[in-house]
């Protein structure tokens, strides 16, 4: 690689400024979005709650042509119990609990 091409490469302190302050509008209008999709979802959360009110003991809800919009059905969910596990039968916790060498690391990424 030429002096030429590697000068080329690093990006000159205005270059970095400017970078800096599109990140920085980029950020900014994150914010704004993330404050757009709290009211968004706040009147779905609102909306949502009055078809389940509607709905009541229904199941379903169908247009007037007679084709289901919306479902609102019971589900059952089920947990695992990693801390009873753990206690009631430690042998076989520990057995299935190894990482095999693997690191779980992630990254978070916050607005603030």
């Amino acid at each position: 690689m030429s002096a030429k091409n590697t000068l080329q490469a690093v990006p000159s302190r205005l270059q970095l400024f400017d970078l800096h302050l599109q990140m920085e509008e980029k950020i900014k209008k994150l914010k704004w979005l993330a404050a757009e999709k709290k009211k968004l979802e706040t009147e779905y959360d609102e909306i949502a709650t009055e078809v389940k009110t509607y709905l009541g003991s229904e199941q379903s809800f169908k247009n007037s042509e007679g084709h289901e919009l919306a479902t609102y059905k019971s589900q059952i969910q089920v947990r695992f119990n990693q801390k009873k596990l753990e206690t009631d039968l430690p042998d076989i916790y520990e057995k299935y609990s190894k990482t095999f060498g693997l690191k779980l690391e992630f990254r978070v990424f916050k607005l603030i």
